[in-house]
């Protein structure tokens, strides 16, 4: 599947509706949803206006990891275990309120890390070896210790589902898309233009892989998806959605993020200029075939380290 995104979709969903969502950015156990203070919030907006949902102010930086995790098969859709699988996409987010800016870190899911038993694996089985904590700590040992103060997973499927509840993404598609897989159900037909892509056509765009980037072009398409996401959390036509939002957030969405949190970042992120959003990209390369059995995401210590500074609260 798309697997993830949410997004992957997600902070933006993580910080936009920040797990609400979100970053996706941010987000259970148990599931932090208690509807009563956002309706609250929402009444607020029909007797004072708008400004009433965004009074919370961030004070401090925060890190939040935002994963979207694979369908387990066969696993009840209200059971824990269904955010048990390996992650297929993973985001380190970080909201800075110091210079205003919402930054996200992309770690291609096949990136070669160190376990702390000593052996050495993709970085997306660390969800389905020992869950988030494992995550996390994998994730620091291989990145300078670097904090993580809040997590949130989503299951692929909700992408589909989060696109249509934010009412489409638009997006401009650069290429005529058309890729047939009937083995794995995958359909992509998608015209070279600027437009509004429902939940179907937002994952037809970020699973083609015709470009030849193999699995960077894909979570290059993710990015700008998650921008596209972020623009319509942006919208004041947002709080009419969120009902439905919410809905798609209280079934797919793991998170450790209080009600609270979820107010702050989403108040945040909808006052940021369109300069204060970066996304970058873990600096390596691909592996070659006569490397390692595997294929893998090469991580580039000399350029890591810069990549990695503005997230360590140092």
């Amino acid at each position: 599947m798309i697997k993830g995104i949410v997004w992957g979709s997600t902070l933006i969903l993580t910080a936009g509706l920040s797990a609400m969502v979100g970053m996706s950015v941010a987000l259970n156990s148990p599931l932090p949803f208690n509807l009563d203070a956002i309706w609250q919030k929402i009444d607020g907006v029909r007797q004072a206006g708008l400004s009433a949902l965004w009074q919370r102010k961030l004070q401090q930086p925060v890190n939040i990891l935002v994963m979207g995790v694979d369908i387990q098969p066969g696993v009840d859709a209200n059971s824990e275990q269904r955010f048990s699988a390996r992650s297929d996409t993973m985001l380190l987010v970080r909201l800075d309120p110091s210079n205003d800016s919402l930054s996200m870190l992309s770690i291609p899911r096949d990136t070669r890390v160190r376990f702390p038993n000593g052996s050495w694996d993709k970085i997306n089985a660390a969800n389905a070896i020992g869950g988030i904590d494992l995550t996390i700590r994998v994730l620091q040992n291989n990145l300078n210790d670097v904090p993580v103060n809040r997590y949130v997973r989503i299951t692929t499927e909700s992408f589909q589902e989060l696109v249509d509840a934010v009412g489409g993404v638009d997006v401009y598609v650069p290429m005529d898309m058309e890729y047939t897989d009937r083995t794995q159900g995958l359909y992509i037909n998608l015209k070279e233009g600027q437009q509004i892509l429902n939940g179907d056509q937002a994952e037809q765009f970020v699973r083609y892989r015709g470009d030849n980037l193999g699995d960077i072009g894909r979570v290059k398409r993710q990015q700008i998806i998650l921008e596209a996401i972020k623009n319509k959390l942006q919208s004041p036509m947002v709080i009419v959605r969120l009902p439905q939002i919410l809905k798609v957030v209280d079934k797919n969405v793991d998170t450790n993020l209080t009600n609270g949190e979820i107010i702050t970042l989403m108040s945040f992120a909808k006052g940021l200029e369109q300069n204060g959003f970066n996304t970058t990209l873990l600096p390596g390369r691909a592996s070659q075939p006569w490397e390692y059995r595997l294929s893998y995401w090469l991580i580039s210590e000399n350029e890591k380290n810069q990549v990695i500074q503005p997230y360590l609260n140092r």
